[in-house]
């Protein structure tokens, strides 16, 4: 202010002369590719040294140095895969499905970070395998061996570095052996698969059950012979001979076959022969002659007549010659060493003089009794012994 020729100054500032001091400012500054950084009037979006002369607010040069850096945007492409059930994170984001993604990121410089990712997500693999074989096989399955029934899990990587399950169901079956016992007649035979066996003893096959594995059949085998059987057979007439279900009364020879507890046949061949004593009783002279034809000797040879005589002789041969001493009827029966009986024969005799005899007999009869030791004291046409008190025995027939 100017008064009365005086210049008053109020508040005035007093700048030290710009060419005593110059102000230099150094700055580190850091940008992204996608903006640019401005000093005064210039502009830089490249990174470098830059000096820029400004005016401060006293009029003076400031000197402004930038040290530019320019971080660059990222782009990246990925193509990414997974297997099913993991998870793909990309910042905060998480990724279980095949697509594709973009993120964008800021970097350690605050800049963007575009992530593009083309996201494959590849399935697990299970798979379900069954197998059988007999006892003594196995399988293996990624190096693990199985020889027992179970069901078994194996877990493999697959090619697309995903896991690969395998369930494998295995059923062992037995191999069995069984003791086999057989019966068969000779001339018989028994088949088992292939093999066919006639003699006795003991054999071993190995068959084939129904799910393919071995079967070993020991077999024990007996053979039973036929029989066969000659018999030969002496019977009085009447008599008659039976073998199975056949009877026979005939001379002669006869097959039948019959069958052995063990069921084979048993041949019998029986040969017949009919033992008929025929006898002859005749006169000759003063004596008695007793003659049989057929049977089987020895014989015995019983001589019945008048007044109750009775006498018996047991031999060798087939001719009986005796004396009577009395006239009458005399009746011949002879039985053979088989106890065929023959019919009755009988002669007269009346050429004996007669004349009295005083006969003394204090002998006492005490029993009668037949072949088989019972009393019996009136049957006629029957053999019986009659027993005295002193102790003799006489064999008599009565004939009716």
């Amino acid at each position: 202010t100017l008064l009365n020729g005086v210049m008053t100054v109020l508040d005035a500032v007093l700048y030290p002369p710009c060419n005593s001091v110059n102000i230099i400012t150094n700055n580190n500054v850091q940008i992204c590719s996608d903006t640019v950084y401005t000093v005064g009037n210039s502009t830089y979006n490249i990174s470098g040294i830059y000096s820029d002369t400004l005016s401060n607010s006293f009029g003076c040069d400031s000197i402004i140095v930038t040290n530019l850096s320019v971080n660059q945007e990222f782009l990246i492409n990925n193509i990414d895969t997974i297997c099913d059930g993991e998870v793909l994170i990309i910042g905060s984001n998480q990724y279980t499905q095949t697509g594709i993604y973009t993120d964008v990121l800021t970097s350690i410089y605050g800049c963007d970070s575009t992530i593009n990712t083309n996201l494959l997500v590849f399935p697990n693999s299970n798979f379900i395998q069954n197998f059988s074989f007999c006892s003594g096989d196995s399988i293996t399955v990624a190096g693990n061996v199985y020889s027992q029934t179970g069901v078994y899990t194996d877990i493999l990587t697959s090619a697309n570095g995903c896991d690969s399950t395998i369930i494998t169901d295995v059923i062992v079956f037995n191999s069995s052996s069984t003791t086999n016992y057989q019966e068969i007649c000779e001339g018989e035979s028994y088949v088992i698969g292939n093999s066919i066996y006639t003699t006795p003893g003991s054999y071993t096959d190995i068959l084939m059950t129904n799910n393919g594995c071995d079967s070993i059949v020991n077999t024990n085998l007996t053979v039973f012979p036929i029989s066969v059987t000659s018999d030969y057979y002496v019977i009085c007439q009447g008599d008659i001979v039976v073998i199975g279900n056949n009877s026979y009364d005939q001379e002669g020879w006869y097959t039948d076959t019959l069958q052995t507890v063990f069921g084979c046949d048993s041949v019998i061949n029986s040969f017949i022969q009919l033992s008929n004593p025929l006898t002859s009783f005749i006169s000759s002279g003063s004596d008695l002659v007793a003659i049989v034809n057929g049977g089987v000797p020895p014989f015995l040879f019983d001589i019945y007549g008048p007044s109750g005589f009775t006498i018996s002789y047991y031999i060798n041969g087939d001719t009986l010659q005796i004396t009577p001493m009395l006239n009458g009827q005399y009746y011949l029966v002879v039985t053979d060493d088989l106890g065929c009986v023959s019919d009755t024969s009988f002669v007269n005799i009346n050429n004996i003089p007669t004349y009295e005899m005083s006969i003394n007999d204090s002998k006492q009869l005490i029993n009668v009794v037949d072949v088989l030791g019972r009393d019996n004291k009136s049957s006629n046409n029957t053999i019986l012994f009659y027993i005295y008190d002193d102790g003799t025995v006489k064999r008599k027939i009565i004939i009716d």
